[in-house]
């Protein structure tokens, strides 16, 4: 699953003007806007489906019943392949049908697949903003980091306003370790959209890497002011009395994150932690128990929180 995708893609409006003949523009707006309520429903292969029947319908000359899909859901066209070289452009949607059906895609875990669309989609039409953005975050999730920058730089380029680019671009930027350019960016989505919870959150992390503890503890409670509900910020701001050595405080926010989601297991991994350090010992394996119970995967990670612990206690 491309999880970073899920909150951060813009999905493309089915207000477009046809130009195959009146048969097909039903047929392929019905497609388009059927494999749309059916991506908001969850249902990312029916999506997929009736993104790739609005392609087939919209990108081949009115009246040419010869396309067919490939194995991959392209379509061919007097034998000759679609590719990025070669699509036929007959309607704007084909291009919209591409962009949307990458999103699908990326839902799925087939990044390359909803990399081809997004090629597809520009290569159709190479100001479909949309599609640059929606590359971008898959050449994240794949860490292809010179990529994605690439893509989100062209689509701040073009609309300077929106925040959400410049929080992505400070996400990659992070992830690379550039903490003081992810900065920038961040301050400029906060300063584009002075509510936006998440990017609080995104600054408030990389400043508590850089070990600008007030001002991620800041960030973090601003977050929580915004949305209450926001169990990230709980999770970041617990980190940052942690570090301050206020570990009450920092049981108290891994409570309310576990309370706000039972199923956290690091949210349960994390407070045993902090309960071990004040010595109750009792406490402490009930929430590490709890944490290998909803996730096993993270045993070996748990019992060497554990041992260090231990390792620290001792000395001490």
């Amino acid at each position: 699953m491309l999880n970073r995708c899920v909150g951060s893609v813009l999905f493309l409006s089915a207000c477009l003007a046809f130009t195959v003949n009146a048969q097909s523009y039903d047929v392929a707006r019905d497609s388009y806007e059927r494999g749309r309520q059916r991506f908001l429903k969850g249902d990312f292969d029916g999506a997929i489906n009736d993104f790739t029947r609005a392609i087939e319908i919209s990108s081949r000359p009115a009246g040419d019943r010869s396309g067919r899909p490939d194995s991959n859901g392209r379509f061919e066209f007097s034998g000759v392949p679609a590719s990025v070289d070669r699509v036929r452009l007959i309607d704007p949607l084909t291009a919209m049908a591409y962009a949307n059906r990458a999103v699908a895609r990326s839902r799925k875990g087939d990044a390359e697949g909803a990399i081809a669309d997004c090629d597809l989609a520009l290569a159709i039409d190479p100001g479909l903003i949309h599609a640059y953005y929606n590359r971008a975050l898959v050449y994240w999730f794949k860490k292809d980091f010179d990529l994605a920058i690439s893509d989100l730089d062209r689509v701040i380029n073009r609309n300077p306003r929106e925040a959400e680019p410049y929080r992505n671009r400070g996400g990659v930027r992070a992830e690379q370790g550039q903490l003081a350019r992810a900065l920038i960016d961040f301050d400029q989505a906060i300063a584009l959209n002075p509510l936006h919870a998440e990017a609080y959150c995104d600054r408030g992390e990389a400043r508590r890497k850089v070990g600008e503890k007030e001002g991620a503890m800041s960030d973090f409670n601003r977050a929580i002011e915004i949305n209450a509900r926001m169990t990230r910020a709980y999770h970041g701001r617990a980190g940052v009395r942690k570090d301050q050595n206020d570990l009450i405080g920092a049981i108290s926010d891994y409570s309310r994150e576990i309370e706000l989601d039972p199923n956290l297991a690091t949210a349960y991994a994390n407070r045993g932690l902090m309960q071990l350090y004040l010595g109750k010992d009792a406490e402490a394996a009930k929430d590490f128990e709890q944490s290998i119970r909803l996730d096993p995967s993270i045993g070996a990670a748990v019992d060497q929180l554990i041992r260090e612990a231990r390792a620290v206690l001792k000395r001490e």
